[in-house]
């Protein structure tokens, strides 16, 4: 009789092809039926655990609020709307961590305003019937995070004045698991996303703004700046992921999945490239504080470190560079907090949008199963290859894509 072992083995080799060059040296891990969906942050880290350099995929949903219409009428256009066939609750309670939420602003004639889920068309959904689920979720599930990414729908975002965005920004703090700014110190030290812990983040909803809802606030004086740019970590005091933090693979107009995969497995490599630059420039800056505060007279010996320091980073990241040779100039503002985390888009528009997402989505989904799960070498059970995909935006997520996925960030 077969070992459950050879079973799984079996079992796998019938639902894949060939994964890379070297695929006869590798195995796909089976699915882990063990991953806790509603609870997997609380099950795979610990408090002390860098979010940004744990987490190597963090499940997120295209278009979240796009399950159903509000009106009968745009029932039959709604099919090429549709992005989700989940409620939001029960695609947090199925592994998804991240929504991606289009606002479209609602006046009523009171002077107030309400804030509707635009896809096309609007959405049975509310902001706040959103962001009240998300409440609800993280009170039954205290140590899971859930990132909320917000901009203003694109056919309308001119309606949005000033002081409706100051109002948005308003409610939004009023909101007592939206993570905030002062959550985010050691002592009197600011920590900066790079240096976030999950201890700092559980049980909180974490604001990732776009569009006119970050940039119209990056452009007015304030004192909370990071990078040595305009860019700020918060609004209204709460805390955020700002746009420039994100690395992002942008693949709804690849026109095909063919050129969409292709994209995603070069942007893949190139962030694994980016990374190394970024753990360099960390280390040179730690090694070079290190020796400054040992001995201040070593200034000379100290320009002649930093020099064979940057000789030391690869080359195919001149921007990063650029970047650090300004940040020099402000000591608390590192130019590793840029295009730090991966964000992919997984959906794509097939013959220029005639194909809608319910139909395109199965053809982007066996490559994610099969190609973007953990792998394990088969000549050493210690050693295990992973994908550092950052957000990871699905339509039409099922729970077995999402465990797959997930598989990526239990090796250790």
């Amino acid at each position: 009789m077969l070992s459950r072992r050879k079973r799984l083995q079996k079992k796998a080799k019938k639902t894949r092809r060939s994964i890379v060059k070297k695929s006869s040296s590798m195995e796909v891990v089976p699915l882990d039926d063990n991953i806790t969906l509603n609870s997997w942050m609380e099950d795979n880290y610990t408090d002390y655990d860098l979010v940004f350099d744990s987490l190597n995929v963090v499940p997120a949903t295209h278009n979240s609020g796009a399950v159903f219409s509000k009106s009968v009428k745009h029932c039959i256009p709604w099919g090429w709307a549709k992005c989700q066939h989940l409620t939001i609750m029960d695609q947090l309670n199925n592994g998804i961590r991240c929504l991606d939420l289009r606002l479209k602003l609602v006046r009523d004639g009171s002077n107030n305003s309400h804030y509707q889920i635009v896809h096309f068309f609007e959405s049975s959904y509310s902001f706040m019937d959103i962001m009240n689920d998300i409440g609800a979720f993280l009170k039954e599930n205290p140590k899971e995070t859930v990132f909320v990414m917000i901009k203003p729908d694109w056919n309308t975002r001119g309606e949005w004045t000033f002081n409706d965005l100051d109002i948005l920004w308003k409610k939004i703090k009023d909101l007592d698991f939206v993570l905030k700014k002062n959550e985010c110190y050691e002592g009197s030290d600011k920590i900066l996303l790079n240096a976030l812990r999950f201890k700092n983040i559980r049980g909180k909803a974490f604001i990732m703004p776009g569009g006119h809802f970050y940039h119209s606030y990056k452009n007015i004086e304030t004192v909370n700046k990071v990078n040595g740019t305009l860019d700020i970590d918060s609004i209204h005091d709460v805390k955020i992921v700002y746009p420039n933090f994100i690395h992002r693979c942008i693949n709804w107009n690849s026109g095909t999945i063919s050129a969409a995969t292709t994209k995603m497995e070069t942007f893949l490599k190139d962030n694994i490239n980016k990374q190394r630059n970024i753990k360099r420039v960390m280390e040179h800056d730690e090694s070079r504080g290190d020796e400054s505060r040992g001995d201040e007279n070593r200034g000379d010996e100290n320009r002649g470190d930093e020099n064979r320091g940057e000789k030391k980073v690869e080359s195919g990241d001149e921007e990063v560079m650029k970047e650090y040779s300004i940040s020099n100039t402000v000591m608390d503002m590192k130019m590793y907090e840029r295009n730090v985390f991966p964000l992919i888009e997984t959906n794509v528009l097939l013959w220029k949008g005639v194909v809608p997402p319910c139909i395109s989505c199965k053809f982007m989904h066996p490559y994610l199963k099969r190609d973007c799960s953990k792998q394990i070498s088969s000549s050493n059970n210690d050693i295990c290859y992973v994908k550092k995909m950052g957000f990871l935006l699905l339509d039409f997520a099922d729970t077995d894509l999402i465990r797959s996925l997930l598989s990526n960030n239990r090796c250790k």
